[in-house]
C-alpha cells in the first residue's frame, strides 16, 4: 500500500486488553493533526507509542518508501501495539522496539496504574513526580482514623474508596469534586463541590486521587493547604516493570540511519530527558517534532531550553500560533497538566 490521504483513513484498533478489535475507527484529532504533516517516503519515530494510533497512521501516511520506528516500554501496550500494527497491514514498514527512550542507556522503572493493595503508592508533596516514600503508609494510617475526604467521584476515587473501606476503623467523611452537585451522596457518603466554597473539617485530610487537575491545584493554593498535612496526593500505582532504556542518539548511530524526518514524543513527563538523549540526532537531521509536554517537575522549562538552544521554533498544537517567548510558551500550557506542541527548525531544507 502506498501513502494514503488521512481523510479516508479508518483503522481497526484494539483499545484495551481482552477486547475485540474496533473497526472503522476515525483518527483522533491530535493524531490527524500531527500525521497530516508527514510526507510520503519520510522516516517517523514514535516515542511512547502506547497502543499505536500514531504508529499505524504514520505507517499508512509515509507509504511503502517510508519507515516508522515505534518505541513502547509497557508489556501490555506493546502487545496491543503489535496487534494493531498487524490488523492494519502496517507491519512491513514499522519496526517495533520494546523499551524506554531517555537521556542515557540503562534501565527504567515503569509503574502501571491500578489499585492492587500492597503496591499502592502515595504522593506526599503535592507534586506529580512519581516516587515511593516508605513512611507514607504510616502517615496515611494515622489520617484515616482522624478523617479523610476523597477528591473526585470518578473511577479512581471509587477504587480508592473500596480499597480503604475494608478496614472499619477508617473514617471516610465524604467525596469532593468540581462537577458533582453539593448535597448528593455516593457510596452512602456526602458529596461536596469544592467550587461552592467547601472547606474540609479541621484536622481532616484530603486524599487527591491521580494527578492534579487545575481545579484542585487552584483550590489547594487559594486555601493555603499544606502538602503532607492538609492533603495527600494518591497515586493509583500498580505492578512495576523494569525495562531497557536507550537514547535516540545511540539507536540511530547503531543502525547507521541516514534519515529522520519527524519525531513524536509522549512520555508522561520525560520529554526533556528524551531530547537530552537525542541532541546529536536533532543537530544532524533537524526533524520536525510533535511533543506532549508536561508540567512535571522542571520538565516544561527544560524542554524549552533544549529546543530553543538548538534553534527550534515552537508552535501550538495547531501549528498556527508561534510561541516566541518562554512566557508565551508557559502561558499556552497554562494550568493544564500537559499540552501538545509542534517544533521545527526554520529554514532547514526538506525533501519532497
Amino acid at each position: 500500500m502506498d501513502s494514503v490521504a488521512l481523510e479516508s483513513v479508518r483503522l481497526s484498533m484494539c483499545i484495551r486488553p481482552g477486547t475485540p478489535l474496533v473497526q472503522e475507527c476515525p483518527l483522533p484529532d491530535d493524531v490527524g493533526g500531527c500525521i497530516s504533516r508527514l510526507r510520503s517516503g519520510e522516516v517517523f519515530v514514535d516515542i511512547g507509542a502506547n497502543i499505536g494510533w500514531f504508529t499505524v497512521a504514520a505507517a499508512l501516511r509515509v507509504g511503502a518508501a517510508g519507515r516508522v520506528y515505534s518505541f513502547e516500554p509497557s508489556s501490555t501496550y506493546s502487545r496491543l501495539l503489535i496487534q494493531n500494527v498487524q490488523a492494519n497491514d502496517a507491519g512491513p514498514r514499522v519496526q517495533l522496539v520494546r523499551g524506554a527512550v531517555g537521556a542515557r542507556k540503562g534501565s527504567a522503572t515503569l509503574v502501571h496504574s491500578g489499585w492492587t493493595g500492597s503496591t499502592a503508592g502515595f504522593y506526599t508533596d503535592g507534586s506529580p513526580e512519581t516516587h515511593w516514600d516508605p513512611q507514607v503508609n504510616r502517615l496515611l494510617a494515622d489520617r484515616l482514623k482522624t478523617g479523610v475526604y476523597i477528591y473526585s467521584t470518578g473511577g479512581s476515587a471509587r477504587e480508592l474508596f473500596q480499597f480503604l473501606r475494608s478496614d472499619p476503623s477508617h473514617n471516610i467523611l465524604g467525596f469532593m469534586d468540581t462537577y458533582a452537585k453539593s448535597g448528593g451522596t455516593l457510596e452512602g457518603l456526602p458529596v461536596y463541590n469544592l467550587l461552592d466554597g467547601f472547606r474540609p473539617r479541621p484536622g481532616s485530610t484530603v486524599l487527591i486521587t491521580g494527578m492534579f487537575r487545575w481545579e484542585i491545584e487552584r483550590w489547594v493554593r487559594e486555601h493555603g493547604m499544606i502538602p503532607g498535612q492538609d492533603y495527600l496526593q494518591i497515586a493509583t500505582l500498580g505492578p512495576v516493570e523494569i525495562v531497557p532504556q536507550i537514547t535516540l542518539d545511540s539507536f540511530v548511530s547503531e543502525r547507521g540511519m541516514d534519515r529522520l524526518d519527524f519525531i513524536k514524543i509522549d512520555v508522561d513527563g520525560g520529554e526533556a530527558d528524551v531530547l537530552e538523549g537525542a541532541a546529536q540526532v536533532l543537530s544532524r537531521f533537524r526533524p520536525r517534532l510533535y511533543i506532549e509536554v508536561s508540567r512535571y517537575r522542571n520538565n516544561l522549562e527544560r524542554v524549552w531550553d533544549a529546543l530553543t538552544g538548538l534553534g527550534y521554533g515552537i508552535r501550538d498544537d495547531t501549528g498556527a500560533r508561534r510561541l516566541g517567548s518562554l512566557g508565551e510558551y508557559t502561558g499556552y500550557v497554562g494550568e493544564a497538566l500537559n499540552r501538545n506542541i509542534f517544533a521545527e527548525s526554520p529554514g532547514f531544507p526538506r525533501g519532497n
